[in-house]
């Protein structure tokens, strides 16, 4: 018996060694191999979602102004199988619709997210040719669009400590089949006094993290495909030849965060975005994105870019995005992914096309096709 005449606790048994006595219901002791942890960055879990809400939707037209929609056309829905992000003979149709009679539309719904590839069925002749070949289209917390990066690469996940490990700027390329281009290139640099934590986090898991205990610290994200420079665009180069209209109306992009936070008496962290042509030509976009202490997106529509001359937003060679740009602000953030995408709703229409002879008169030009020009016998010649 004890001091409080009561049995001896368990736990007084089970640690003999312990002479400190503990009340009855003392919480249990770690095991000595758990006692201690050392230090580490914990990771953040993925928010990669499948809750089965995406919708793909467009429709079939018999000619290529799409003004006559056509019924009975087989548009199938193909899965990334192999996940090589690329459409090929791995890729497996898991579903098909038929143009409906009268709007020619067609709908593949509750889609979990991922990477799919629709394509129409090509018709008899006469309408035997269909465009585009495909779409590619990625599912994203529900929303079609295309993805620029989900921050999934690199794995294991790569971190930073700017002043305590490593020198400023940093320079973290990564490579991955989620990146818009297969390579991003991402740099952080603290424009602010160092000290000895200026800022840390991660990129991986996907997510990226920046802390930074520096007022001043920017972080930059550059997609302009495999190259050895880190830091500045591929100009007059390959890039990424990438159409960002993403076939809507209202493209542009989104920015996907899990928290922003802003030191001071600051409430908005300072964002600016760069696309650039295959000649240099560009389109520049900077605003400032609202605090946040959950999940929120920050969209970019295309209409908000300054454009240079010559630039199409249907030939980007390289994305460029800077966070906290030229604000001396101390900002906290995670970036759960970036994609093209547009949110009142994108649709993916098929067009097809009727081949065709045109016939003119050299005599004076005048049409010779049937049924609005004039009619030829066989056999009599053309004057």
């Amino acid at each position: 018996m004890n001091r409080d005449d009561q049995p001896t606790p368990w736990f007084r048994k089970i640690w003999p060694l312990s002479r400190r006595w503990r009340p009855r219901h003392a919480p249990r002791p770690l095991a000595p191999h758990r006692a201690c942890r050392p230090l580490c960055f914990e990771s953040c879990e993925s928010r990669r979602l499948l809750n089965g809400t995406g919708v793909i939707s467009g429709t079939v037209f018999a000619d290529p102004a799409g003004s006559t929609p056509l019924e009975n056309a087989v548009v199938q829905l193909f899965e990334d199988t192999n996940g090589d992000r690329e459409f090929d003979a791995g890729d497996i149709a898991i579903a098909s619709d038929v143009s409906a009679p009268g709007t020619g539309a067609y709908e593949f719904s509750a889609l979990a997210d991922g990477r799919y590839f629709v394509q129409q069925q090509p018709l008899a002749a006469p309408l035997a040719a269909v465009l585009p070949a495909h779409y590619t289209v990625d599912i994203m917390g529900g929303s079609a669009g295309s993805l620029i990066d989900d921050f999934d690469a690199p794995d294991p996940l790569a971190t930073f400590f700017i002043n305590g490990i490593d020198a400023d700027p940093k320079a973290m390329p990564a490579i991955g089949p989620k990146i818009e281009g297969g390579q991003r290139d991402a740099l952080i640099d603290v424009q602010g006094t160092p000290n000895a934590i200026s800022a840390t986090g991660f990129f991986g898991q996907g997510v990226f993290n920046l802390g930074s205990a520096t007022p001043g610290t920017l972080a930059i994200l550059e997609y302009d495909g495999p190259d050895a420079d880190h830091t500045s665009p591929i100009v007059n180069g390959h890039g990424l030849d990438l159409d960002a209209t993403n076939h809507g109306a209202n493209s542009g992009i989104s920015v996907y965060f899990n928290t922003i936070q802003v030191g001071g008496v600051a409430t908005r962290m300072g964002l600016e975005a760069t696309l650039t042509g295959p000649m240099g030509e560009s389109a520049f976009y900077t605003g400032l994105v609202p605090e946040s202490t959950g999940p929120s997106s920050f969209f970019i529509p295309f209409t908000a870019f300054a454009v240079s001359s010559g630039f199409s937003f249907e030939n980007v060679d390289s994305l460029s995005f800077l966070f906290n740009p030229t604000t001396m602000l101390d900002v906290d953030f995670v970036v759960d992914r970036i994609a093209l995408n547009d949110p009142s709703g994108v649709t993916y229409d098929f067009v097809n096309e009727v081949p065709g002879i045109d016939v003119e008169k050299s005599t004076n030009g005048q049409d010779a096709d049937l049924p609005t020009g004039p009619l030829v016998a066989v056999g009599d010649g053309v004057t």
